[in-house]
């Protein structure tokens, strides 16, 4: 499960990379801010692929891809490692029909446990790109999002929603990939989107709130009650030293009968006190919405 705060922090840790802040932007607020980017720096190309990618610009990607695949990259290459890069140009190199050749092979060298914790996400590229969406060993979310991304319906439900369960069930961070967490975020919120479920993190704040607010009613009702109870007592005993002429003595007295005849009757106050409470328990609730609330 993932909770609001871990994935706020996460989040605002990812954006502090340009290319990665592009992918929060996409996948959160289906835009793109416009920002310089150089050709010559693979996350700047990854980032003008998304950019060609969300503006369907197939001619400004082939002439980016094409100029970016006369590198030679080999095993010690960067950028073959950073799975933003790689997912970015991915996506573009499958949504515009793009020869995936070059790309595979530059996947392919990727060094298992070489800046990545996650062995299978490079085998997920390759099948993604050779259009294998069934591969058992793929990470299910890296599918799943590039296919909501280029808005293809071929999902796979039942492994969506056993992605869901495992997903939901495990500790976040999920994976040591960044990228992959993200994917993973993007997958839960595609299956939730899909299946019309209610998000069960909003569920569960909801129950937590409904209980601490019918507690805290029912507490400020009890201290009204008792309040004004004690204002009787005392107006009581008010209205009692203004009547007779020599209180001196008899203004103790009042107050201690008064408050013994509370204490010897206390379980029939009780009993009344106990249902005052619960009206005006109700009355607060519903003078704040408490049945409108979802």
């Amino acid at each position: 499960m993932v909770s609001v705060t871990d994935k706020s922090e996460f989040l605002i840790g990812l954006c502090q990379n340009d290319l990665a802040k592009d992918f929060v932007d996409l996948f959160l607020h289906g835009s793109l801010t416009e920002r310089k980017c150089s050709r010559t720096v693979a996350s700047d190309v990854a980032s003008l692929s998304l950019r060609c990618l969300y503006r369907s610009d197939a001619n400004g990607f082939k002439d980016l891809y094409a100029d970016f695949a006369r590198r030679k990259p080999d095993a010690d290459t960067d950028w073959i490692y950073d799975d933003f890069v790689v997912f970015a140009l991915m996506s573009s190199v499958k949504r515009f029909r793009i020869d995936p050749t070059w790309l595979i092979d530059a996947i392919a060298l990727r060094k298992d446990g070489k800046k990545d914790g996650s062995k299978n996400v490079p085998s997920t590229f390759i099948s993604l790109l050779r259009g294998n969406y069934e591969s058992r060993e793929a990470y299910y979310q890296v599918i799943v999002t590039y296919l909501d991304l280029v808005s293809e319906n071929k999902f796979d439900e039942a492994r969506l929603n056993d992605l869901f369960s495992e997903l939901w069930s495990m500790e976040f961070p999920f994976y040591s990939s960044s990228c992959l967490n993200l994917l993973s975020l993007k997958a839960i919120e595609i299956t939730i989107r899909r299946k019309g479920l209610k998000d069960p993190r909003r569920e569960q704040i909801v129950e937590q709130f409904l209980t601490a607010f019918s507690r805290r009613t029912k507490a400020t009702a009890s201290t009204i009650v008792n309040l004004l109870y004690a204002a009787l007592i005392v107006l009581v005993a008010w209205l009692i030293y203004q009547t007779f002429e020599d209180p001196s003595g008899l203004w103790v007295t009042i107050v201690s009968s008064l408050l013994t005849i509370g204490g010897a009757t206390l379980l029939e106050v009780f009993r009344v006190r106990r249902k005052i409470i619960g009206v005006l328990t109700q009355l607060i609730q519903k003078t704040w919405g408490l049945k409108q609330i979802p």
